[in-house]
């Protein structure tokens, strides 16, 4: 009796995930959950006249504007310039013309704000569908695809960009896509060169909405690529096809935006961020497995763990179960060979993102027996770069603080002081990070209990409102 119960048991699963149902289901159920969340976050209902909130997104609109009066009128004797009558130079505005002009049939069509809204309501449903496909292809089941879409695409550290941060939204958007076709290269020899073009083309735009992405987009790809290689499913020429085709093509793509970089720096005559301010903002140790600090209902608690500043250094949060989860992924890395590259992407964006020391409630944690090394590390990056590191020993509290990766970066990388907030590289680990999180839900036996974990990681992510503002000023 059990076993024909059994059986009996089996053939409704069967029927029920062959049925027409369950097909369509799985197709919109996705989209309704990610509709649903973007609906109760986003607030803007007039997209022609309002805006999210007040503060950098007044510079991205108006420099939509004056791009769209400018550019698209023949005078491009402006180009270079933003914000007259005074003038200012975009290189050091932080928003490449590869970001704005996209936007301008936007503009002309309904304006700044409707540009700008448009341009990021966009981004998050790219960002949505391309993390879906991303964890299907690498066998998330489809509730943990979903669940990987939902975590990265509202995860706190993206969405605090509706703020003004377009150019990052746009980027982070086309990570998980740029990951997906690296995949489909690597395992398919036969169009594995289309694949890598498509990938070089990616992290092209992305680089030209802004810089940031010319070195994420290349740690993404080293993540990838090493990940495949060392886990012994590629080998060595197609890791190097895979990077030599995919940075060919977007350094050939972002040539014109690099010269106007340097360009608009040379005219501009702006200086670099020195060595103290670029470790002011790198995250806190503490601050990356607590709830969102602008969470609706978290926030005090998250507010009590991490009592550091509430800027970009310390909203790179996780979330306790997240967390976890992605702990007990890490535990059974041995066991997934298809887990390493994902392990590689949390752990190079993490250690990046802590920036040059280890802190606490942004405090560097200091180690008195640290002292000698530290000294010898300075010594060396002071004579390789001695414009970044100006003195021959470590001032304070660099003396005897506990270094971090990052700081090599710093020595080895050229002009990577232009990069103002190191705790962004957190966009590397959380394609990874996301990925190991919904695997391990996916591999909880009991449909319930996956539901339950489930809806907890997303309301943990749960999005504050944004504050829909009027967009009264002219342009």
């Amino acid at each position: 009796m059990r076993k024909k119960l059994g059986n009996l048991k089996t053939r409704m699963e069967s029927w029920f995930r062959l049925s027409p149902f369950a097909k369509i289901g799985e197709l919109t159920i996705p989209w309704i959950v990610f509709i649903a969340l973007l609906a109760w976050g986003w607030r803007v209902y007039d997209m022609f006249h309002a805006i999210p909130y007040y503060g950098d997104v007044l510079e991205v609109v108006w420099g939509i504007a004056w791009y769209g009066d400018h550019l698209l009128d023949g005078q491009l004797f402006y180009f270079p310039r933003i914000f007259q009558p005074e003038g200012w130079q975009v290189a050091v505005f932080g928003y490449g013309p590869g970001m704005f002009i996209p936007l301008l049939p936007l503009y002309k069509l309904g304006g700044a704000a409707f540009a700008y809204n448009a341009a990021v309501l966009v981004s998050f449903f790219i960002a949505f569908a391309g993390m879906h496909n991303l964890a299907r292809r690498v066998a998330c089941p489809s509730s943990g695809a979903t669940l990987a879409s939902l975590l990265f695409t509202f995860w706190g550290f993206r969405w605090l960009r509706i703020n003004g941060h377009l150019n990052i939204l746009i980027g982070s958007a086309l990570l998980p896509w740029m990951v997906w076709c690296l995949e489909r290269g690597l395992h398919s020899p036969r169009k594995s060169r289309r694949w890598f073009v498509v990938v070089g083309m990616l992290w092209a735009i992305a680089s030209a909405s802004s810089f940031y992405f010319i070195l994420i987009g290349g740690l993404v790809l080293v993540g990838c690529v090493a990940g495949r290689f060392l886990s012994h499913q590629i080998n060595w020429r197609m890791a190097l096809r895979s990077g030599l085709i995919s940075t060919f093509v977007a350094a050939l793509l972002n040539l014109p935006a690099l010269l106007f970089f340097v360009k608009g720096n040379q005219a501009a005559a702006s200086p670099f961020y020195d060595i103290f301010y670029l470790s002011a903002h790198g995250a806190s140790l503490n601050s990356i497995p607590i709830p969102y600090v602008f969470h609706p209902w978290l926030d005090s608690l998250a507010r009590w763990l991490y009592q550091g500043p509430r800027n970009e250094s310390g909203v790179g949060n996780f979330g306790f179960a997240a967390s976890v989860f992605a702990l007990i992924g890490l535990r059974r890395a041995h066991q997934d060979k298809n887990a390493l590259p994902a392990l590689l992407l949390t752990g190079i964006g993490l250690m990046l993102a802590l920036g040059f020391t280890l802190k606490w409630d942004d405090r560097p944690i200091e180690w008195d027996v640290l002292g000698p090394v530290n000294a010898l590390v300075w010594s060396l990056a002071h004579r390789l770069r001695p414009g970044f590191f100006p003195s021959g020993m470590p001032p304070i509290p660099f003396d005897n603080a506990i270094l971090m990766p990052g700081l090599m970066l710093a020595v080895l990388v050229p002009f990577v002081e232009g990069v103002r907030v190191l705790s962004r590289y957190a966009l590397v680990a959380a394609i990874g990070f996301f990925l190991l999180v919904s695997k391990e839900v996916g591999r909880l036996t009991l449909p319930f209990a996956r539901v339950i974990v489930g809806t907890l990681l997303i309301l943990q992510r749960k999005v504050s409102r944004c504050e829909s503002r009027k967009f009264g000023f002219a342009v």
